[in-house]
């Protein structure tokens, strides 16, 4: 129909040399996909390994799926039945039925199939959106379109992709590992870090929040293991989380990061991120080469001393009991430097004890990920195949619900906020009556006999004629309040320097926060 003319556009087709004349090809490609082979769950004579796909029925699309499945045939010296079909309707007809021993499928082009079990990819090629090649003014505007897309949305492809294949066959399709570990549990026990949020916290009641309790059952739900039961626990320390991971009290632990090496060193794999976000430099005056010199680390918080050990290497480390006194110490001068995570950093400096602090994007960004124990195999690639299908933007969309709780505009805010208006308010009428004062003073006899220099000319009539007097009385009388309410209200900003005034602070303002 492309070729006819009867459609100006038709999407998913993969570049083809045959091809190139007849059709118009963007400059951008509309994605990606991987291709996999497919058996059914209860063969056990195919595994992973190539050579025992020998003599097997293998289906395929007739398209450039059945190319790169030659490819691998022939790179792997394997020969094979392979029949081709028209239409992916036959193709997963005759594999269900069990005419073929092996399906090979594009992993987002094929809904979820009962009892299948993906062997391994074989290949992968972009595809795109092409148009018919006499509509060159449609093409231009298809290339336009694509390079603002790319810009302006560049994860649109993603969200797409979560929300359409959720079901596809590699998401439902699990490996043998993978199955073994359904098999061998019922349930899901999950470790999170507390005081972390938009990640992971423990709410008054006592109950989980943060993404930690919105992605876990997103994940199981779009695997289609749901059933599972799913328990938490929540750890004020990083390295107790990570502990409970190692000595089984736990399944998965979340968030880590870091990345690899520090994983490895901890005993734990790392899945692929579930969200990656920016680091902020948080620090006081001007940013130098010397602020990044020494960092405040929450020692709770493996993950911020893992980022500042491997992007800061010859920094100085000094670490506090939360992420509230490490952004205490840069403004007490104790630290040049501390971070925040980039999903965190805006909601916590929005506290009126941190009005004085900077932020600034650090040059690299970090990742958020679950954590299993080395070689829980099964679970990882569980996990990593529901992060696949649910996409990275699902934890970034959900993080705003969380970062409140981050910042409360309480009560004394308010009293603070109403009282610094109230000493503006006060300053404003002592800079008029001293200024009425003045000009009573330089005015002549004659002139405060007229009320010149006194009150303005609408109020002139309700004052003695002795109006400056009057004025300067009552703007001296007015300052000596708003002094008086300053001294009340701000003690501190009376005693001598010694006292401290960020102790005051800290123990007005401090959240109890953990974590950075």
């Amino acid at each position: 129909m492309l070729l006819d003319g009867k459609v100006d556009l038709l999407a998913g087709l993969a570049w083809k040399e045959d091809r190139a004349n007849l059709i118009g090809y963007p400059e951008a490609p509309m994605g990606s996909e991987t291709y996999s082979l497919v058996k059914h769950d209860t063969d056990a004579s195919i595994t992973a390994d190539p050579s025992t796909l020998s003599g097997k029925r293998i289906g395929v699309l007739n398209s450039a799926v059945s190319d790169a499945l030659d490819a691998f045939l022939v790179e792997h010296h394997v020969t094979a039945d392979v029949v081709e079909f028209a239409d992916y309707e036959d193709l997963f007809a005759a594999f269900d039925s069990g005419k073929l021993d092996v399906l090979a499928a594009e992993g987002d082009g094929a809904y979820g199939r009962d009892h299948a079990e993906v062997l391994m990819p074989f290949g992968s090629s972009d595809y795109y959106l092409c148009t018919n090649i006499a509509r060159a003014d449609l093409l231009d505007e298809l290339n336009a379109a694509q390079t603002v897309l790319a810009a302006e949305e560049p994860n649109y492809l993603t969200t797409l992709r979560a929300k359409y294949y959720s079901s596809s066959v590699t998401a439902r399709a699990f490996s043998a590992d993978e199955r073994e570990w359904l098999q061998t549990h019922d349930s899901l026990r999950v470790g999170y870090l507390e005081n972390y949020l938009p990640y992971s916290d423990t709410s008054a009641s006592g109950e989980v929040t943060g993404l930690v309790a919105d992605i876990v059952p997103k994940i199981l739900e779009s695997l289609g293991i749901a059933d599972k039961k799913v328990t938490y626990r929540g750890f004020a320390s990083y390295e107790d989380m990570i502990a409970a991971v190692r000595s089984g009290d736990t399944d998965v632990a979340f968030p880590v990061g870091g990345g690899m090496y520090y994983a490895e060193e901890s005993g734990i794999y790392q899945t692929t991120p579930i969200v990656s976000t920016a680091t902020n430099l948080v620090f006081t005056g001007e940013f130098n080469e010397q602020t990044t010199s020494k960092f405040a680390v929450n020692e709770n918080n493996r993950m911020q001393y893992y980022y500042v050990q491997a992007n800061y290497p010859d920094a100085e480390v000094v670490l506090y009991p939360s992420i509230d006194d490490c952004l205490h110490a840069v403004l007490d001068g104790q630290a040049t430097c501390t971070t925040l995570n980039g999903l965190r950093a805006n909601a916590m400096l929005r506290n009126r004890a941190y009005k004085h602090l900077s932020m600034r994007q650090a040059t690299k960004s970090d990742d958020r990920c679950f954590g299993v124990v080395i070689g829980n195999k099964g679970l990882l690639k569980l996990l990593n195949r529901g992060i696949s299908v649910v996409g990275s933007e699902y934890a970034q969309s959900l993080s705003d619900r969380y970062t409140s709780g981050l910042y409360s505009y309480g009560l004394l805010d308010m009293v603070l906020d109403n009282m610094c208006g109230r000493l503006w308010h006060g300053r404003h009428h002592l800079g008029r009556g001293h200024h009425r004062a003045a000009r009573a003073r330089h005015a002549s006899p004659e002139a405060r006999d007229r009320g010149e220099g006194g009150s303005p000319p609408a109020t002139r009539a309700k004052e003695p004629r002795a109006g400056g007097e009057q004025a300067g009385a009552f703007g001296r009388a007015h300052g000596r309040r708003a002094r008086q309410q300053r001294k009340d209200h701000f003690p501190q900003q009376h005693e001598p320097r010694h006292t401290h005034a960020h102790e005051r602070h800290r123990g007005l303002y401090r959240t109890g926060r953990i974590a950075h």
